[in-house]
């Protein structure tokens, strides 16, 4: 029997990069605050945003919106990566519109470091 596992986030900066890592089932109640990691990102220079997506679930319709509204707040021109997403993950990301605006890279193939 399957089991919900509650969201949980970390965000980190190193010079002109943001690492947002994320776990678990990503619901529509976990927007918010996903909305202010995102906004605290936009806010700050970077030029790269990874999204540590590899212990990532599940996500709703809202929380694919979320991404995309983050997406749109950030610099023209700043590089969004997705690392390590599940089948399931990639598809509500492809299916929500977001494909075409961020990189999606399986996490046993990004380089170390």
């Amino acid at each position: 029997m399957a089991t919900d596992t509650a969201f949980e986030a970390h965000l980190a900066f190193s010079g002109k990069i943001a690492a947002l890592h994320l776990r678990g089932d990503l619901r529509d109640g976990d927007t918010a605050r996903l909305r202010e990691l995102l906004d605290g990102i936009a806010a700050g220079a970077v030029r790269r945003v990874v999204l540590h997506m590899a212990d990532v679930t599940s996500v709703t319709g809202a929380v694919v919106r979320c991404l995309a509204l983050g997406q749109q707040g950030l610099a023209p021109g700043t590089e969004v990566i997705v690392d390590g997403a599940a089948f399931p993950v990639r598809r509500a990301l492809r299916l929500g519109g977001l494909a075409p605006f961020v990189c999606l890279v399986d996490a046993a193939l990004a380089p170390a470091g």
